[in-house]
Parts: structure tokens; C-alpha cells; sequence
């Protein structure tokens, strides 16, 4: 088996996605999981799905989801380990008080400024907003090359 995480947030009310890092010659046939050393064998009826590549797709996150998990995979040859205890911890996504717009035009050097803010969650907890560029490549509109240069 390859390098997991051994804690995860799930958002909750979302899906979420579980991934059981896999490495095996033979292709593996079958992964068990497990939550609190207890079985998953009715999964589509406790909310989850398979997924081809062994990971467990959760597809509405609530808090009985929480807890510790661990796959086994299986191929031809049988099973060689389980993984580690993945902690999945579920948390309140964040929600926006302010979103930006997804389009914005403005004069060639000129400011240009983003709002965006989100509400403290119920337990208290300020989210942090951060920004990244989508890609790492020049912005051209209207046949004029912008950089993004900002630090946001």
C-alpha cells in the first residue's frame, strides 16, 4: 500500500471522499472497509459507494461518519496489510457572506479589488479565506497581456 493521510475533514451535508491508497500487482479485486473496527458490508445503505479505484465516496456527510476507517484491499493473491487509521473528522463548510463575482474588467494598471467574506461557524471558528491563481499562465483580454501580479 502507498503513503495516506492519517486524518481527514469531510464537509458536512457535502460528499465526501475517502481514499485508500493502493499499490498492487496483481490489480486489486476488492477492498473491505472499516469504521471503529466495526465492518462496512452495507455500505450503499449506510450512505457510501465503492468507487473503482478502492476509495469509499460518501455521498451526503453527516456526523455518525465520523471516526476511524481502514481499508484492506484484496487481489488475486489475497491481502498483504491493512492501512493505517484514517481519523475522519467532519466540519461545518464555510459559508459566504460576500462571494466575488466571477467576471471582473478593469483599465490596464489600474486597482482592482476582490471582496469576499465568510461567517464565523458555530463553534466559533473564523475560516480563512485564501486566494490562488486557477493557472500558472498569463491572463489575455482584448488582445492585451495582464499579469497577475497581487498578493492575495
Amino acid at each position: 500500500m502507498g503513503n495516506w493521510e492519517t486524518k481527514q475533514y469531510l464537509p458536512l451535508g457535502r460528499s465526501g471522499l475517502i481514499r485508500c491508497h493502493i499499490l498492487s500487482n496483481p490489480p486489486v479485486v476488492n477492498v473491505k472497509w472499516t469504521r471503529n473496527s466495526h465492518s462496512l458490508e452495507h455500505l450503499e445503505r449506510d450512505g457510501y459507494q465503492l468507487m473503482t479505484n478502492g476509495s469509499l465516496l460518501i455521498e451526503q456527510v453527516k456526523a455518525t461518519h465520523e471516526g476511524n476507517y481502514t481499508c484492506e484491499p484484496f487481489n488475486l493473491l489475497g491481502s498483504e496489510e491493512t492501512s493505517l487509521p484514517i481519523q475522519v473528522l467532519v466540519k461545518e463548510p464555510p459559508k459566504f457572506n460576500i462571494t466575488p463575482d466571477s467576471i471582473y474588467e478593469r483599465e490596464f494598471q489600474s486597482t482592482l479589488e476582490i471582496p469576499c467574506s465568510a461567517q464565523k461557524l458555530k463553534d466559533g471558528t473564523i475560516p480563512v479565506i485564501s486566494w490562488r491563481r486557477v493557472s500558472n499562465k498569463s491572463i489575455y483580454l482584448k488582445n492585451i497581456l495582464y499579469d497577475l501580479i497581487a498578493s492575495l
